[in-house]
């Protein structure tokens, strides 16, 4: 399969307030997923990047929950969405809100 790397001509926002309309988009995301958040069950919720760090996860079943970026706030750990520092199996759950549109190898941050 050939890879899907895009070129970035774009830098990524670093919150939803960058983007046009993006607090609106961000409390509809959080409507919508309020539901489903109650369904997760883990001991870890991992948040790629800023937009997801955003999103309103209180209602999610999952009590430890990591913001992870390479750069903004609020992230409790810095490093590149491609190389996460966890070892494999140990993450329950992501959320990846608008990342992959921003993500130079989309495929390989899914897998």
């Amino acid at each position: 399969m050939k890879p899907a790397r895009i070129p970035q001509t774009v830098s990524a926002p670093v919150s939803w307030a960058q983007m046009p309309w993006g607090e609106y988009y961000r409390e509809a995301i959080d409507r919508q997923l309020k539901p489903w958040l109650g369904k997760l069950y883990g001991f870890h919720l991992l948040k790629v990047g800023n937009l997801s760090a955003e999103i309103n996860t209180e209602a999610c079943a999952i009590s430890h929950q990591v913001n992870i970026s390479l750069e903004g706030s609020p992230i409790q750990v810095m490093a590149d969405p491609l190389h996460l520092p966890f070892a494999e199996k140990s993450v329950d759950a992501c959320l990846l809100s608008h990342t992959l549109p921003w993500c130079s190898d989309p495929h390989r941050l899914l897998r």
